[in-house]
């Protein structure tokens, strides 16, 4: 049986967790340092590990495509780079799709997926 695809509410969940900042400061305005990098690395996860469109990443993180372009692009010039980001990264994926299997355990008869 497949377990599907985290949804990108995974992805944000996991990156608040490992970066230490609130959803609500991560889907926000705010272009502070310390809210870009955790911002970037969600978009790119989510449009590495998600079915989701760019249109539906950005749609959350209040953003249009062309942000989710830019922040996926700037985290995958470094990914492979810099060892200490391509972990965290690799991380948050791997927790973001454990978030999948949680649910899958919690409600075995869960089909199909839903929209974030």
């Amino acid at each position: 049986m497949s377990q599907g695809a985290p949804f990108i509410s995974d992805v944000a969940a996991v990156v608040c967790s490992e970066y230490g900042v609130s959803r609500v400061s991560l889907v926000s305005e705010r272009r502070t340092k310390e809210l870009l990098e955790p911002r970037h690395v969600a978009m790119y996860v989510a449009a590495t590990i998600t079915r989701r469109s760019l249109t539906q990443i950005g749609f959350y993180f209040n953003r249009d495509h062309t942000s989710v372009i830019h922040g996926r692009n700037k985290i995958a010039a470094l990914y492979g780079i810099d060892a200490d980001l391509s972990e965290r990264i690799d991380r948050i994926a791997r927790f973001a799709r454990a978030r999948v299997t949680a649910r899958r355990v919690q409600s075995p008869y869960l089909e199909g997926d839903h929209a974030d």
